[in-house]
């Protein structure tokens, strides 16, 4: 496990010096990328190039989206390999976020099936209310292992959306911090509440000094408080989750890391 991090480690650092070495050499990288991706008889090889074009050519350091990339996305999306579908839906998201949600849409149910979490990512990143009906579908029909990655992708999801869809995600949540039958499974979704926990505090934080320098506008002041209320109300109902989670949990760690984010 170590080796492989090292290696990928290597391969970063290698990439990342041919492309500062000059634009040729990040360009010829780039090249050599583009045709193994293209042409590689092992799908993983494949998808390994698209994945390393996404990540350092697509944008590129200025920030421009290279035209000829999305193309090969969008044509190794109906590459054989379920592997290599994956990564090129994920790299074209970024490209062109209508384009691979069209994708995604189209779809069959087995490679929806096999590509779930790939989705999930993909929605994690650029998702709005409308893919928060995915989420519930799919987590009633994953195994242990496969919530733990799913659960951090939609805690991801869940920090930017509205109150509705996060108090939707919640009960997953919840579900989750109190049925799963490993203890790290069940702290890792504790984990993830907080997450949302402090996202509404931070949120708490910011309208207070707001309300502190807007009280001679009694509009602005009224708008303020307002909100404020609805974020404490969020604080509130995170709260007695939490606590709820507390109350059932047995196992000393999950208990210790909840006696430090919360006390009742």
């Amino acid at each position: 496990m170590a080796r492989a991090q090292e290696l990928r480690e290597r391969y970063k650092e290698a990439i990342n010096n041919l492309k500062d070495a000059s634009p040729l050499a990040g360009y010829e990288v780039r090249n050599k990328l583009v045709t193994t991706a293209k042409n590689d008889k092992k799908s993983a090889v494949r998808a390994n190039a698209i994945k390393q074009l996404a990540i350092y050519f697509n944008p590129d350091s200025t920030g421009v989206h290279d035209d000829e990339l999305t193309e090969l996305y969008t044509e190794a999306a109906k590459d054989l390999s379920y592997s290599v579908v994956g990564e090129a839906v994920f790299a074209l998201s970024s490209a062109d976020y209508k384009k691979a949600l069209e994708l995604t849409k189209s779809f069959d149910v087995k490679t929806q099936e096999k590509l779930k979490l790939t989705i999930a990512r993909i929605y994690a990143v650029h998702g709005s209310t409308e893919q928060g009906e995915f989420f519930i579908k799919t987590y009633k029909g994953l195994s242990s292992y496969e919530k733990y990655n799913f659960l951090e992708l939609y805690s991801e999801y869940l920090l930017r959306q509205d109150d509705e869809t996060i108090n939707r995600g919640l009960k997953i949540l919840e579900d989750a911090a109190i049925n799963e039958k490993v203890w790290w499974a069940r702290l890792t979704a504790v984990y993830r509440i907080q997450k949302l926990e402090s996202l509404y505090q931070d949120r708490g934080r910011s309208l207070t000094k707001e309300i502190k320098t807007n009280k001679s506008k009694p509009e602005k002041l009224k708008e303020l408080q307002d909100t404020q209320l609805k974020v404490n109300t969020q604080i509130d109902l995170i709260t007695t989750c939490l606590n709820n989670i507390k109350n059932q949990e047995k196992d000393p760690r999950v208990l210790q890391y909840l006696g430090g984010i919360h006390s009742k």
